[in-house]
């Protein structure tokens, strides 16, 4: 009798084990609907993570339509590298000169009304490059033998060495024929493209006209960079010399334009 009770307490257990099995496999095995799962979101690299990212610079946080400074073709370029690069931070492009007309450059010796004659000491400097500059520097201790000076200017600009000396009056000393020249340029972030270039001939002579615009006043966006708030256009105009190159022969600077506000551009 007891063997018999025996039997059956370990037939139930055996029961209840397998059952409890069962039950965890179906749970295991449990399967939910693929309508029912999202599927994994991929975030693009190239999408901005928040809505301050996806600024625009002309957004409502500024309301101005910055202008972007445009791609080159590979003859702008070099025409901009050769060229207008080498005049763009001393200013000379942004006033009118020419060989026949000088008077904007021309510096007063009485020091009232001065011109900005001195710039074409910026445009030397940009013209023999930051190293050859510190090693004149370094020899010369800002008082330059005229030679120095003039070898380049008088092949790179239209001037004689006597309308280098009136340009510059200020900086040049007649007594001892040296440039005085102590300080290099500097200025604000400023940028420039050329737009179109067109070859002419004129008595012979073969002349090209370079359009550019010159980019200032940053616009600081981080996200959009090359923004500016002014565009000036202008003409810069070479002749070919004797020499295989081309001289600086004259500027026509146009008005400086500022960015609209985007309600001006809207319609």
């Amino acid at each position: 009798m007891l063997k018999n009770r025996i039997r059956i307490m370990v037939l139930s257990a055996l029961i209840i084990i397998s059952l409890v099995g069962c039950a965890l496999g179906d749970s295991n095995n449990t399967t939910t609907p693929e309508s029912n799962v999202a599927p994994p979101v991929e975030q693009s690299q190239s999408e901005p993570n928040s809505a301050s990212e996806a600024q625009t610079p002309w957004d409502s946080e500024y309301g101005i339509e910055f202008f972007f400074v445009p791609d080159m073709t590979e003859e702008q370029d070099l025409y901009y590298t050769d060229y207008v690069g080498k005049l763009l931070y001393s200013g000379l492009l942004n006033t009118n000169w020419s060989v026949d007309d000088y008077s904007s450059l021309v510096e007063e010796i009485d020091g009232l009304g001065y011109g900005i004659g001195y710039v074409l000491l910026f445009a030397y400097e940009d013209i023999i490059g930051p190293d050859a500059m510190q090693k004149l520097f370094n020899e010369y201790n800002g008082v330059f033998p005229a030679g120095v000076i003039e070898d380049v200017l008088l092949i790179r600009f239209p001037f004689t060495a006597e309308q280098l000396h009136e340009i510059l009056s200020n900086h040049y000393d007649v007594e001892t024929n040296t440039y005085r020249y102590e300080s290099g340029r500097g200025g604000e972030p400023i940028e420039a493209a050329v737009t179109d270039v067109n070859e002419f001939s004129e008595d012979g002579q073969l002349f090209i006209r370079l359009s550019y615009e010159i980019y200032t006043g940053y616009s600081g966006l981080d996200y959009e960079l090359n923004t500016y708030n002014y565009k000036t256009p202008g003409v810069l105009t070479l002749k070919q010399n004797v020499f295989g190159g081309y001289t600086f022969w004259s500027v026509e600077a146009g008005e400086q334009i500022e960015a609209p506000a985007v309600s001006d551009t809207s319609s």
